[in-house]
Order: C-alpha cells, then structure tokens, then sequence
C-alpha cells in the first residue's frame, strides 16, 4: 500500500474494513513455486505464465488470457489473489490486496453496488470484477459544493484517473440557464509530463479538454488537446470527440513539450488561452498559444444529430485533464504503468451563456462571465479526482487569480 502520500483535497482516512466481505482467498488448485517477483500469474494447468511485481499487470493478464476452459490465477505468496471467472470481485486499497465480495451470478447487480459504497468511502480503492477485465467501482476525491452525492455518478470505470468539474444541468435545476461558452488560460509551465511503461500495455492517450452536452436530443462534444503514443512524442493536438467519434482537426501541434533528459520526463513550456463554444450547428474552439504567438480555430459540424440547434442555449459543460489508456480486450488500466501528467492549471476559469448571433470566441469578450470553480455554487454543479489512488488536485488562488490543478501519477509514490 502507498504511504506518505499528501491529499490536498481534504479526503476522508482510510477505511480497511469491509461488513459482509470475505477473506481475499479465491481458490484454486496449483502450487506455487518460490520467486523473487511479488505476482506469479498461472494458467489453469498449474503452468507458470507470467510474473511481475504489478499486481495490476498481474491481474490484466490473468483476465486478457483466461477462457472459461483455462481459468487463470495470480498468487500472491501462498495465497490465491485472483481466479478467473470465481463469483467474486476483488478489492484492493493503493497497491494492496484486502479482500474480496462475494458476486454471485444470480445477484451480481447488488454486489456491484456494494463495491461502489466500499469505494466511495475509499477514495484510494479499486474493485475489479470476477473476470479480471474490468473496474466495477473505483475510490474519488470529491469536490466542495458537489450536489450529486451517488457513489457512482459521472465514473467512467474504463477510463483511468482524471480531473473533472462538470457545471449545472439545465434539465435538472430549472434555476439554471446553461452555459455554452467556456474560457481558461492553459498554464503548463509547470507541468510533468511521462510516457507510461506498462507492464501489460503500451497505448494511451491524455487529453485536456472542456464539453458541452445537450439533452432532449441528446449531444455532446469534448473540446480540447490530446497526447498520445500514436503521434509525435511531446505534442499536443488539437481534438474534438463528438459523440463518441474522434476527430483531430489538423496535424500542427498546439503545443510541444521539452524532454529533461535528466528527470526522463516531458516538461511544458507553454500558456494559452482556451476559448471554446457553441453555435447552433458547431462546437468551436480557439487556441491562443500566448508562448509562441500561434493562434488556431477550429470547428466540427453538428450535421450527424442536429442537437445543437434545439438545445445549444441550454448547454451544461465540463471542465477536464486525464490521462486514459487504450486497452486491447481489456477494459483494466494498469494503476502502476508509471506514466505521469500533472502540475497542469486551468487559471481563471469562467462560463457565459449562450450569444445567438456569435461567430467567434470574441463575440463573448464583453459577455457576462461567472467563475467555474467549486467556490461559485450558481454554476459549479459536480466535480471530483477519479482513481484518488493516481490522481489529486488543487484549488486557489496566486498572483495569477483564481485556478484548478490536475495532478496525475500512476506511480507507486504520488
């Protein structure tokens, strides 16, 4: 388990114990043999197929190769952590095995929900199902001033750990007008940035974006930059996921990081503003690299849906930086593949509400604008850390104004 880990969200202590869990043996048949690595993975021959001292490689294995004719097991010591397909999910705290629930088939939607109450009182918990393939609950910081209190609310169990802040929602709190543009400067001087080395994988993408979302019909669109294994390391691109279609509208970085050949880490170098916003048939964004003097503006059509032009004065919107893999057959990230991205700010972040005759981010420069931030419960609706094991943040204010921090580190040390 992490120790010495500093929290600067204020998270409640840790909570080990578990009413109505089992002892954490899963059972099985081999017999393991002495090794110096921490995670023997078997086949359900009794042959050893893989050992590691990532309990989270062990367990993607585990899942990734099994059938439900070759059940696999990962061993911790003596002691069986995990068998494919058992009737029971598996939770650990940090790094640490402590236990599982007992999931039967006949009953499996009642243990679920009870792993999502262990793990919300748990912020830096894991739950991985009876198959090894997938997160069922997962620990998270939650932010001041959040009004959704489900423990399961805006996860996305497959996503690995990120930042989010969402705005209120119109369709929920009649109060609420909606918000359908969103303005932040982009400060990366600071910020640490690894590739990760996973044991288990090696595909993942970070983005840095903010969403609009309509319901009633339904659209949504993330608005911002990704970083990923498929282009040009220590870039960062400029992306729309619209609808769950991704589209990266031109292949100029916004912005390049430098590498520190001696940290062996990306540092960024650059501020921008961040200006992004809807009209009724397109989600729009520009980018004002203040660093380097490059400006770009981009636009993706609403053509596919239309939601847009029924509902985009009534928009709620999300503020984000995560860092997500991309797993084959999978749906488990590896918790300890070592990648970093943190010491990222959004300063100054603020939300208009819709202008009809707007074409360009400076039809809101004179707009009334609010602070996105916890502090301003008139439009900060929810937000919070998910996977609090990999991720923290802060918020406050410096000579600067006003800012939100994303720290997020798969590592064993935060």
């Amino acid at each position: 388990m992490k120790t010495g880990k500093i929290l600067t969200v204020g998270a409640a202590a840790m909570m080990l114990a578990c009413c109505g869990c089992s002892s954490g043996n899963g059972g099985g048949s081999v017999n393991p043999y002495p090794s110096d690595r921490a995670y023997v993975v078997y086949d359900g021959s009794g042959k050893v197929k893989y050992e590691t001292d990532n309990i989270f490689a062990a367990f993607i294995r585990a899942g990734k190769m099994s059938t439900r004719s070759d059940r696999y097991s990962v061993w911790n010591g003596k002691e069986t952590i995990f068998t494919f397909s058992s009737g029971k999910f598996y939770k650990f705290i940090g790094s640490e095995f402590v236990g599982t629930i007992d999931a039967p088939a006949d009953n499996k939607e009642k243990a679920i929900r009870d792993a999502q109450i262990w793990a919300a009182k748990n912020p830096e918990s894991y739950v991985v199902d009876n198959t090894g393939t997938e997160y069922i609950a997962l620990g998270r910081h939650v932010m001041e001033n959040s009004k959704m209190d489900d423990s399961s609310f805006g996860l996305e169990y497959f996503s690995g750990s990120y930042v989010y802040a969402y705005s209120k929602r119109p369709d929920t709190d009649p109060s609420f007008g909606g918000v359908s543009y969103m303005e932040f400067t982009l400060d990366m001087t600071n910020m640490e940035f690894k590739y990760h080395e996973s044991e288990s994988e090696r595909n993942w993408n970070a983005y840095i974006f903010s969403n609009f979302f309509t319901t009633s019909p339904w659209g949504c669109c993330d608005i911002g930059l990704i970083a990923s294994d498929g282009q040009m390391p220590g870039t960062w691109l400029a992306v729309f996921n619209y609808n769950g279609t991704m589209v990266s509208p031109s292949s100029e970085p916004v912005t390049t990081m430098r590498y520190d050949e001696e940290a062996k880490c990306w540092r960024g170098t650059d501020v921008i503003r961040f200006r992004s916003y809807v009209t009724r048939d397109a989600y729009c964004v520009e980018f004002d690299n203040l660093t380097t003097g490059k400006k770009f503006a981009f636009r993706q059509s609403d053509a596919k849906q239309g939601a847009l032009k029924v509902k985009a004065h009534k928009a709620f919107t999300l503020l984000a930086a995560s860092y997500c893999p991309v797993m084959l057959n999978t749906s488990l990230w590896d918790a300890r593949s070592g990648a970093v991205f943190k010491g990222l700010k959004f300063r100054n972040p603020k939300v208009a509400a819709f202008i009809e005759s707007a074409t360009c981010a400076d039809d809101y420069n004179n707009a009334a604008k609010w602070d996105f931030l916890p502090s301003n419960p008139d439009v900060f609706g929810y937000g919070f850390g998910q996977g609090g094991d990999n991720v923290n943040y802060r918020i406050g204010e410096d000579e600067q104004g006003s800012f939100i921090e994303s720290n997020i580190s798969y590592t064993e040390e935060f």
